[in-house]
């Protein structure tokens, strides 16, 4: 019978999750993990793996944890414009924290390890997809309800919004500028209303 923990796995896979998010994965180094969530480095391989399980296990916490919670207004049965507009407020008070100096683990990720990374850059395709789906069907919805006039196609307005925010979340991480991003995300949502 194994050693029973004496941590929160998942509290530690948090902390290791904030620690790649804002350095990456080359600049993050073992010592530095086990220094940032107070266990050694027996503990750290035999509970996680090597450094890169432990950052695709720390990638798909992001996406259950913060992506997760920022599309949660988009899951709701009857999702439509206030849904999307829930979700871009959502979106901007995560942006507008300290947080959002890191941008999109995601972004981060794909950047420094490059699309060949089959592991990472299918993992955050199917999170944009996800997004991409969900954004539709509130598109869709919207349509259906009588709130939108000119949009004629649901799919490629649910990619202009991803393709969009995506671009507003980099801003952000490269400027470090809120204000900014604020200002662009409430022009996107004032955008959405002449749809």
């Amino acid at each position: 019978m194994g050693r029973q923990l004496t941590f929160d796995r998942d509290e530690k896979l948090k902390q290791a999750m904030r620690l790649f998010w804002a350095k990456g994965y080359e600049a993050t180094s073992m010592q530095e993990l086990v220094d940032t969530l107070g266990i050694n480095r027996f503990s750290l391989y035999n509970t996680y793996g090597d450094k890169r399980t432990l950052f695709l296990e720390a990638l798909d916490r992001y996406g259950k944890s913060v992506m997760n919670r920022l599309v949660e207004p988009l899951l709701a049965p009857d999702a439509g414009m206030g849904a999307i507009s829930a979700y871009l407020k959502n979106l901007g008070q995560g942006l507008a924290m300290a947080s959002g100096d890191s941008g999109c683990f995601f972004q981060n990720a794909v950047a420094e390890c490059g699309p060949e990374d089959e592991d990472i850059r299918s993992q955050v395709e199917e999170t944009f997809m996800q997004l991409e789906r969900l954004l539709e069907q509130a598109l869709r919805r919207a349509m259906e309800a009588g709130e939108l006039k000119r949009l004629q196609d649901p799919q490629q307005g649910a990619r202009f919004i991803v393709t969009h925010i995506q671009g507003v979340i980099l801003l952000r991480k490269a400027t470090r500028d809120s204000d900014r991003v604020m200002e662009s995300l409430r022009f996107l949502q004032a955008e959405l209303q002449t749809w």
